[in-house]
């Protein structure tokens, strides 16, 4: 719950979760389109130990470039994107 009672909800897609975020919704669907559809790609690099070379380091690469946490926080204009934009970063690559 938010301030002033209203409410988020961060769905398993991208697509769901950006229709319930009203004008931060284009916002988000750019922001997290991309990554999420590389999960299933990327996440033993992203949840193992860094021991060396990643299997897909371009794809790697472009996962981290696009939003730093601190930057996405600028992006979004409503308290309900910027609270679900907290709970990803707070959950890392987790679906």
């Amino acid at each position: 719950m938010l301030d002033g009672g209203g409410a988020a909800a961060l769905h398993t897609s991208v697509a769901e979760t950006a229709e319930g975020l009203g004008p931060d919704g284009p916002v988000w669907r750019r922001s997290f389109a991309g990554p999420s559809a590389h999960h299933d790609t990327l996440t033993e690099d992203l949840l193992g130990p860094l021991l060396g070379v990643p299997r897909h380091p371009l794809l790697m690469a472009r996962f981290g470039l696009p939003a730093p946490a601190t930057a996405l926080a600028q992006l979004f204009r409503t308290d309900a994107a910027r609270a679900l934009r907290a709970v990803v970063a707070a959950h890392g690559f987790a679906r």
